[in-house]
C-alpha cells in the first residue's frame, strides 16, 4: 500500500492568511448558540457585498508533519443480531460522538472515544483509522494535546477540523484523499494576541467546498460561517458573521444552516452561484437541524408548541422547504416530537417519539423509533421497530438508513437499516 505524504507547509510558507476573507451579504441576525456563553445577538440586515482580501503573509504551519501511517483497511468485527431484519452494526467503538458523523454512498465517517477519525466502507465491510497527522502530540485534555472535530465525507474525500493545544495553540482544516492515501493541510490558523483560534466544527463537504462553523475569520474569538476551497489551500471565505453556521449542510451550490439566536433559531441558505442568502424560515419559534439534498431542505420546527431550543421540544414537527418554488410543506402533524430529519431523493427520515412514555418531552427517548415519508406518494412508514434502544440522528442514502442507536452492552453505535 503506497504511502504518499504531502506537507503543505512548503507551499504555505510565508503565506498566512493568503486568506481571501469575503464579507458576503449578511444573513439576517447575528446569533448565539446554546453551546457558548457569548450573547452577540444584534440584528443586522445589511445586504452589501464588500469583499476584503487579507494579504498577510505569516502563516505558520508548525506542527503539521507527515502521516504516521499506515493506511490500513481492516475487517469490520462480526456483529451479533441487532434486533431487526435488515439491520447491521457498522461501528464498534465504545462510543460514537453524537452529531459527529456523516455518510456518503457506501462510506461512513465518525469520531470515536479516543478522538480518532474512522472511515467505514459498509459494502466492503472494512474500516480505516485515519493516520494521525500530529503523531508527536498526545491525546487528552492537557496542554500539548489535540482534539478532532466532526468529520464529513464526499465521495472519496474526508475532511475535518483539528485543534492542537500546543504552545502556541493552533487550529487546522485537514482533508484526506482515501484513494491517493494522502492528507492535505487546507488551512492553518495560529493563536494571535493571546487568543486561541476557534476550530472548524459542524462541518459539511460537497465537491471542493468545505463549510464549517469557525476555523476562519478576521476575529479570533468568533464562530463565523467559513468556506474553504480544497483546491486553494491557505484561503477562506467568510460568508456570514459571528455565530452563523450552526448545523451546516451543503449540496451543490447551496449551504443551509441555523442562525442560532438566543431568542429564535432561523434556517437560512446561501447560494454560491448567485451570492445571495435564502430566507427559509422567519417566525418567532425555533427551527433546528437543517439538511439539504437537491432542491429540498428539511428541518425541525417548534412553532406548533411552546418550547424553545433549550426546552422539551413539545410538538416539534418536520417541515420541508423547496428552494426553486419557495414552498414550505409540513411533513409530520406535530402530535408528538419529530426531530433530526434528513432527506435523500424522495425520502425524508426522522427520529419519532410517538411510542415514548411522554411523546412531547425530548428526554423521553426510550421509545424513539425512526420513521420515514415518501414525498412522491405522500406516504408515511416506520423504519425501525426495536424497543428500549434509544435512537437519534438518522441519515439516509439511497435505500439505506443510518441510525445512532444504543447498544445492548452499553454505549452507542451506528447501525444501518434497509428501507422497508
Amino acid at each position: 500500500m503506497k504511502l504518499l505524504f504531502i506537507i503543505l507547509a512548503l507551499l504555505l510558507n510565508g503565506c498566512s492568511g493568503c486568506s481571501s476573507n469575503s464579507a458576503a451579504k449578511d444573513a439576517g441576525s447575528d446569533t448565539n448558540t446554546g453551546a457558548d456563553t457569548d450573547s452577540d445577538a444584534d440584528s443586522d440586515t445589511d445586504t452589501d457585498s464588500d469583499t476584503d482580501t487579507d494579504t498577510d503573509s505569516d502563516t505558520d504551519t508548525a506542527g503539521f508533519v507527515a502521516d504516521a501511517g499506515p493506511w490500513e483497511w481492516t475487517d469490520l468485527p462480526v456483529a451479533g443480531d441487532c434486533g431487526q431484519v435488515g439491520c447491521r452494526q457498522l461501528t464498534f467503538s465504545d462510543e460514537v460522538k453524537v452529531l459527529e458523523w456523516d455518510v456518503w454512498d457506501d462510506l461512513l465517517t465518525f469520531k470515536d472515544e479516543t478522538k480518532n477519525t474512522l472511515v467505514v466502507n459498509h459494502q466492503q465491510e472494512k474500516q480505516l483509522v485515519l493516520p494521525n497527522v500530529y503523531p508527536h502530540v498526545g491525546i487528552g485534555p492537557s496542554m500539548g494535546s489535540a482534539n478532532f472535530f466532526p468529520a464529513t465525507v464526499f465521495e472519496q474525500t474526508v475532511c475535518y477540523g483539528k485543534k492542537v493545544y500546543d504552545n502556541p495553540d493552533f487550529g487546522d482544516v485537514i482533508c484526506a484523499d482515501l484513494e491517493a492515501e494522502i492528507q492535505t493541510l487546507i488551512y492553518h490558523r495560529m493563536e494571535e494576541g493571546g487568543l486561541s483560534p476557534k476550530p472548524a466544527k459542524y462541518s459539511d463537504l460537497y465537491g471542493t467546498r468545505f463549510v464549517s462553523m469557525g476555523g476562519c475569520g478576521a476575529e479570533m474569538d468568533s464562530w463565523p460561517l467559513c468556506v474553504f476551497d480544497l483546491e486553494l489551500p491557505g484561503a477562506f471565505e467568510e460568508i456570514a458573521p459571528h455565530y452563523y453556521g450552526f448545523y451546516n449542510s451543503i449540496w451543490g451550490d447551496v449551504v443551509v444552516f441555523n442562525t442560532t439566536d438566543m431568542l429564535s433559531d432561523e434556517i437560512r441558505g446561501y447560494d454560491f452561484s448567485t451570492q445571495q442568502f435564502i430566507e427559509i424560515t422567519n417566525d418567532p419559534q425555533t427551527q433546528l437541524f437543517p439538511r439539504i439534498h437537491g432542491d429540498r431542505v428539511v428541518y425541525q420546527d417548534l412553532k406548533l408548541g411552546t418550547s424553545d431550543s433549550m426546552g422539551d421540544w413539545n410538538h416539534a414537527a418536520i417541515f420541508m422547504y423547496e428552494i426553486s418554488t419557495g414552498t414550505t410543506t409540513q411533513i409530520t402533524d406535530g402530535t408528538c416530537i419529530a426531530s433530526y430529519p434528513d432527506v435523500h431523493d424522495d425520502i425524508i427520515v426522522w427520529a419519532d417519539y410517538r411510542d415514548s412514555t411522554n411523546c412531547n418531552n425530548k428526554n423521553s427517548f426510550m421509545g424513539v423509533q425512526i420513521w420515514g415519508y415518501n414525498i412522491t406518494t405522500s406516504t408515511e412508514f416506520q423504519i425501525t421497530n426495536i424497543l428500549n434502544r434509544p435512537k437519534t440522528m438518522p441519515r439516509i442514502w439511497g435505500d439505506k438508513v443510518f441510525v445512532d442507536m444504543a447498544k445492548t452492552t452499553g454505549g452507542n453505535a451506528i447501525y444501518m437499516f434497509d428501507l422497508p
